[in-house]
């Protein structure tokens, strides 16, 4: 499995390629989540456009939102976007039983289609968490 990893000061993108392991790729999330940096991420984009085939079934995607679950105790809140090709079916099936599987979690999941997409969620929410409300005019 080939996939690349870029870390922001808000976060992280990573692209995979080629033909994804699904035991590759628990032990590559298990690896994002014992990075120092992911402890102050507020977003992670998972882009899977370039994926020729898998073998992911619903036993890695459990795997990796339990993993969430307890991240999710001491991490309160982060924004996860997968951008999935729009002509892979089963692929959206998999991150839609991941959305299900977290829904109640304080972590924020998404799907979609293109990266400018995905960038636009995860920094508009960033930006938006952080904006400072102007204080409102005292009459005099």
């Amino acid at each position: 499995m080939t996939y690349s990893i870029q870390w922001f000061n808000d976060g992280a993108y990573r692209c995979f390629s080629g033909f994804v392991s699904g035991d590759e790729y628990v032990k590559c999330s298990f690896n994002l989540h014992q990075d120092l940096r992911y402890t102050k991420a507020d977003y992670i984009i998972n882009d899977y456009r370039q994926v020729i085939a898998h073998n992911l079934d619903e036993v890695h995607v459990e795997a990796i939102s339990t993993a969430n679950r307890v991240l999710a105790k001491t991490k309160s809140q982060l924004r996860i976007a997968l951008i999935i090709p729009p002509n892979n079916p089963a692929m959206l099936a998999l991150a839609n039983i991941y959305i299900q599987q977290t829904v109640d979690l304080a972590f924020e999941c998404r799907v979609f289609f293109t990266l400018p997409q995905a960038i636009d969620w995860a920094r508009y929410q960033v930006a938006t968490d952080s904006v400072i409300q102007p204080r409102q005019s005292v009459a005099s």
